[in-house]
């Protein structure tokens, strides 16, 4: 009698574990309430509104992405550490003070770690140390890839426009999609992307950059129209990339 109750008090024990350990499960599995909630109202920048009204009287979608740089710079970095290095041996050798031979080692590994560090941490030293044709290269490269990851060629009538800058280099792209290419003038097209890199280098480029796509949207009304099929495919916030968006 004694061994089938314990049998029972075992097997409802397993059973309720069995249970809890399910309860817990589903909880890990299913989203929160928390999750599912409405993110707060986004008030639109400037910058957003300038490409909703464009996109209203054409049929073009337009995204605009900034970018802190474009492509590695990983040798620039290891550059200027190695220079920082070779004029601290310069200063150990040719000064009148005398360094053991550990510690002139250690001033030599130090100043290459603080040099790594500095040169990564203030970008305008990549800058100095680049040419103005390998940063123009980096961010046509950059801009091309964000073209195809913000899957901008996938628009119903091919009319994607991708307005690439780079905060760092100072230079931007626009690439436009084959609808685009087929229907607007490539003096116009031309014109338009000459502007562009011309207000990238300027301190108000984003003040400037809103009177752009304001001119580039007359130019889309004119010879791309606005289709009475017009779904908005593309968001029109613009996309920030290692840059910190301005505020409203």
């Amino acid at each position: 009698m004694n061994s089938d109750t314990t049998n029972e008090e075992t097997k409802g024990k397993q059973s309720d574990s069995a249970e809890e350990q399910e309860a817990d499960l589903t909880s890990q599995t299913e989203p929160s309430s928390e999750v599912n909630k409405p993110a707060a109202t986004r008030k639109p920048s400037e910058l957003e509104l300038a490409v909703t009204g464009c996109e209203k009287n054409c049929d073009a979608e337009i995204v605009i992405t900034i970018s802190g740089e474009s492509g590695p710079y990983a040798d620039i970095h290891l550059l200027f550490a190695v220079i920082c290095s070779l004029l601290a041996i310069c200063f150990i050798v040719f000064t009148p003070i005398e360094f053991s031979e550990l510690s002139g080692f250690f001033l030599i590994i130090i100043t290459f770690l603080l040099s790594l560090r500095l040169s990564k941490k203030y970008g305008n030293l990549k800058v100095y140390l680049t040419s103005d044709d390998r940063q123009a290269e980096q961010v046509k490269k950059a801009a091309q890839l964000t073209y195809f990851k913000q899957a901008i060629s996938m628009t119903k009538r091919r009319t994607g426009i991708l307005i690439y800058f780079s905060t760092l280099e100072e230079k931007a792209e626009m690439i436009c999609d084959t609808g685009i290419k087929q229907r607007m003038p490539a003096n116009i097209l031309g014109k338009l992307e000459q502007e562009l890199n011309r207000i990238a280098s300027l301190p108000d480029v984003m003040e400037l950059m809103i009177g752009f796509i304001r001119e580039l949207g007359q130019d889309l009304e004119t010879y791309i129209p606005v289709h009475e099929d017009n779904p908005d495919e593309l968001d029109n916030a613009p996309i920030y990339i290692k840059a910190v968006p301005p505020e409203n």
